[in-house]
């Protein structure tokens, strides 16, 4: 649009250009070269409706929720102050997930031990209980056993009764305990705090 121009006005519309480019002010700008306009960048803003920022404000809403509800969730996966007893409390969960007889009393160990470190740490008598439990469920079918899934997980309970994981492992010995209205009362309590929990579902 420049071409014919005589070579200053073209310099000087290039610096002009450049100048443009760097500068914030881009509503409406005008720039005048001897007193004629040479050219002008208009800004148009997007009109929003009233459904648009409805829309817009329930994704926020959401979001928020979500990111909230994610920083809950790892607050609660921690559950103690004792940096070492959440550690013993992780090692024992990787044995736990093997689901052998070996490894279950090695993850029985590792909950002890964080335990040992931290007594009213909720998520290792869960983790407890858990154990007790797969024991009487695929090894040995002994009072012992099932007392111990129930004393455990209910101690769970009792230490933070907002902590899904615990009503959980209660539902579960319960649920062997063949107190089944009590099983799903716990696995339901546990839905409704976290409805995301596999054990609780399943």
């Amino acid at each position: 649009k420049l071409a014919g121009l005589p070579q200053a006005v073209i310099a000087r519309a290039r610096d002009v250009l450049d100048q443009l480019e760097s500068s914030e002010r881009t509503n409406n700008a005008k720039t005048l070269i001897d007193d004629l306009p040479l050219f002008s960048v208009a800004v148009v803003e997007p009109k929003h409706t009233k459904q648009d920022n409805e829309i817009t404000d329930a994704l926020l809403s959401k979001l928020l929720l979500e990111d909230d509800q994610a920083t809950s969730s790892e607050i609660q996966d921690l559950q103690t102050e004792n940096i070492e007893a959440y550690d013993a409390y992780l090692r024992g969960n990787k044995f736990y997930y093997q689901y052998s007889l070996q490894s279950i009393q090695f993850a029985r160990r590792m909950y002890q031990h964080a335990l040992q470190l931290d007594r009213n740490y909720a998520l290792a008598y869960c983790g407890l209980a858990n154990c007790f439990s797969y024991l009487f469920m695929h090894h040995r079918r002994t009072d012992e056993n099932l007392q111990n899934a129930e004393k455990f997980s209910k101690k769970a309970v009792a230490i933070n009764s907002s902590l899904a994981a615990a009503h959980s492992a209660h539902g579960l010995a319960l649920s062997l305990s063949e107190k089944y209205l009590e099983s799903e009362e716990a696995f339901n309590k546990a839905i409704d705090l976290d409805s995301y929990l596999f054990e609780a579902q399943y």
